[in-house]
């Protein structure tokens, strides 16, 4: 049965889903800010949380961690607190009008002073006096509302009449337009989207704008993964099919525009009421929704059609939204270093901050940007869609049946699996995990070979299929021998391909900015499945650089997250447009040292 749980100080209540256990887990399923860098098995303590209306008591790990001054401020840790149903749960740092990771490091803001992109006023619409020195209607309401741009035909039509009879109306505007005229007060109905499309998967948030919370989420995968599972192999389709361009667009729209009809009918909303959208993806993924053709960032030198793109009608988008709603998407830094990107920059604060920042997302191109207020560079590796499930034999997205944690105890594989059913694949967290073990335990070479005889406790797992391939049989499914799922050789190859793409996208912008690791006072880690990543593994295996645990902190999905502070708040979106401006972007495929780094990277440093 759901539980009815409430986070402040957004006042957002969330239904939590059944196979959700923990604070901890829903936190990190719902994009939350909460710092769990030890894959919340309660070992690092930096998940604390104030809990009402509590039925349970903190167990031995709470009582360990906390202060007895904590407890009795009714201080938990997320990842060993029940989910109860009625909790009240007020997150870090709520007292100062912001979210932030819990030690104040990386900023995550809930907006403070609330400018919308789109906004509503009530007025009563008057006939001006003779002696008014006003020369139209239109000019009244322009000035009430503080605008200077003309006023559409249709709009002039309706407004003779709602002045003749003294009607209450609502007007809704923009900074500079005025866009619609709804009669009666609806000023309390004004709703919004915020759109990540992702190369593996799409996001939506509906936000009321008029508090700021955001009322739901959904997700779903990426329909254009059935044409090509990256960015390259979708410009190869747009190259090879006369109406490619049209193909995937159309895929987008139509999965975007049922993703908020679901969203909107499940609360209750006219979709109607829905006046604003921001959208934020990679360059290539906003370029296709916007049907501009992206071939020119797939061939050298890798630039896009354009990184600014005008404010567009709901309706000229095709989006299923008010037809006279705003659509703002993204600015884009590069070909490769997208909006997504910009977008989380902004929200983790990292560009305003004087402390260094290592920023990495990780999904599918595997975004990295260092830097502070002073300055900012980027890059854009190449990692592929293995971290999130794509190539993987048994790989699959973070849903319920995906085994999220793996550990090796005394000769036995212990896993978790998402919804607490029977594992149907391993995802990006699980997979991690997995291969960190397979090296501590000499399952795996440095060199990513599988090693037979590497331990005796093990080492019986390892088979070769029917094509002479090695594998790793990690779950059991039946007593029939061979049955289960494995991964295989070449699983482990993907995975050395994505933890080398970054890590040498990481060792370059090092190199070009002259800094350390010992300089890096902070490492921010973005990206769906963050919140899951258990840091130790992630060093291990080399997604992760070697740092103190107390560096790494997780931020999960920045980029919606950015989109929707620019829905919320003008100043963000001008912070946005400053970003894009400020960093430099390095495209490590013209380096003439790239090949010797990536492959030096390849290697597993097993301590």
């Amino acid at each position: 049965m759901s539980k009815k749980i409430t986070f402040l100080p957004m006042k957002e209540v969330v239904l939590a889903p059944p196979e959700d256990a923990t604070l901890g887990e829903l936190a990190a399923r719902l994009g939350l800010p909460l710092d769990q860098s030890c894959g919340g098995v309660g070992r690092c303590g930096k998940c604390r949380v104030i809990v009402r209306k509590a039925r349970s008591m903190p167990n031995e790990i709470e009582r360990k961690m906390l202060t007895p001054e904590e407890l009795m401020a009714g201080y938990r840790l997320a990842c060993q607190c029940p989910l109860e149903d009625g909790l009240v749960v007020l997150l870090p740092c709520a007292e100062k009008g912001e979210m932030q990771i819990l030690d104040g490091e990386a900023e995550l803001f809930i907006i403070k002073g609330r400018d919308p992109l789109v906004r509503k006023r009530a007025t009563r619409l008057t006939m001006p006096e003779v002696d008014d020195d006003i020369t139209s209607l239109g000019e009244i309401v322009l000035e009430d509302l503080g605008l200077k741009n003309t006023i559409s035909l249709n709009l002039l039509k309706e407004m003779g009449s709602l002045f003749l009879n003294h009607e209450l109306a609502t007007m809704v505007f923009t900074e500079t337009d005025l866009i619609a005229i709804e009669r009666g007060d609806t000023s309390h109905s004004l709703y919004g989207v915020a759109i990540d499309i992702g190369t593996t998967s799409l996001v939506v948030w509906l936000v009321d704008l008029n508090t700021g919370i955001v009322i739901d989420r959904c997700l779903e995968v990426n329909p254009q993964i059935s044409f090509g599972a990256d960015v390259l192999s979708r410009i190869s389709y747009l190259q090879k099919h006369p109406k490619g361009l049209e193909t995937l667009r159309n895929a987008i729209l139509v999965s975007l525009n049922e993703m908020i009809a679901n969203i909107a009918s499940c609360n209750h909303l006219p979709e109607e009421e829905i006046y604003a959208a921001v959208i934020v993806g990679n360059t290539c993924m906003e370029h296709i929704a916007l049907g501009i053709d992206p071939l020119t960032i797939g061939r050298s030198p890798f630039i896009p059609v354009s990184r600014f793109f005008p404010m567009l009608d709901a309706s000229s988008l095709g989006l299923a939204v008010n037809p006279e709603g705003r659509v703002l998407v993204m600015p884009c830094i590069s070909g490769y270093v997208g909006g997504d990107i910009a977008a989380g920059v902004m929200a983790s604060g990292m560009f305003k901050d004087e402390k260094i920042t290592l920023l990495i997302d990780i999904g599918t191109n595997g975004e990295i940007v260092l830097g502070n207020k002073e300055f900012l560079i980027a890059c854009s590796a190449a990692a592929g869609p293995a971290f999130e499930g794509g190539q993987i034999s048994c790989g699959m997205c973070a849903k319920e049946g995906a085994i999220e944690k793996v550990r090796f105890e005394d000769g036995n594989i212990e896993l978790e699996v998402i919804g607490k059913c029977d594992p149907l694949g391993i995802c990006g967290s699980g997979l991690i995990d997995l291969i960190a073990e397979m090296l501590r335990h000499g399952l795996i070479d440095e060199s990513g070979k599988l090693n037979e005889s590497g331990s005796k406790d093990l080492g019986y797992r390892i088979f070769r299929d029917e094509s002479g391939i090695l594998g790793f049989r990690f779950c059991n499914l039946s007593p029939i021998e061979g049955t289960g799922l494995a991964i295989t050789q070449r699983d482990v190859r993907q995975v050395q391909l994505a933890k080398a793409a970054i890590a040498t996208g990481i060792e370059v912008l090092l190199e070009k900015t002259c800094i350390s690791m010992e300089d890096i006072d902070r490492v921010i880690v973005a990206g769906a499945f963050g919140n899951y990543l258990n840091s130790e593994n992630a060093m291990t295996i080399g997604i992760l650089p070697k740092v103190p645990l107390e560096k790494i902190h997780y931020i999960g999905n920045s980029a919606i997250r950015g989109a929707y502070c620019a829905l919320m708040s003008q100043d963000a979106l001008q912070e946005v447009n400053a970003i894009v401006d400020r960093t430099k972007v390095v495209e490590l495929s013209t380096l003439k040292d790239f090949t010797n780094i990536f492959l030096k990277n390849l290697v597993f440093k097993i301590d």
